[in-house]
């Protein structure tokens, strides 16, 4: 698995798009249009409700600018969707991003290799 790799529930999105919108950051997604998407989707994959559904969310660079001027470093991130043939990239605070829970490498594999 991909270090760095952390998990989030879509709230946690929500959350990472407001704050975009506050920072004025470049990535942001249209988090209504996702929600509704998603929501047709989950029940397929034998969920009930969003709020039930951990994402996988990798760091894909430490960016530095915002409308092409140098700003406050924040987390670039791609979130991995099941459902859809594209992932979600986003801007994410800094602080915010530090803060989502890690994904750990397991010490044991069950059948031994890696």
């Amino acid at each position: 698995m991909r270090e760095g790799v952390r998990m989030i529930k879509f709230v946690d999105l929500e959350v990472i798009n407001k704050l975009a919108e506050k920072h004025g950051y470049n990535r942001r997604v249209d988090v209504e249009g996702l929600r509704e998407h998603l929501e047709k989707e989950i029940h397929h994959l034998g969920f009930d409700s969003l709020d039930e559904v951990v994402w996988p969310i990798s760091p894909l660079l430490v960016h530095e600018h915002k409308a092409g001027e140098k700003c406050e470093a924040h987390m670039r991130v791609c979130m991995h969707l099941m459902t859809l043939s594209e992932d979600v990239i986003i801007d994410c605070d800094m602080h915010l991003w530090e803060s989502f829970p890690k994904i750990e490498e397991p010490t044991e594999n069950v059948r031994g290799t890696h």
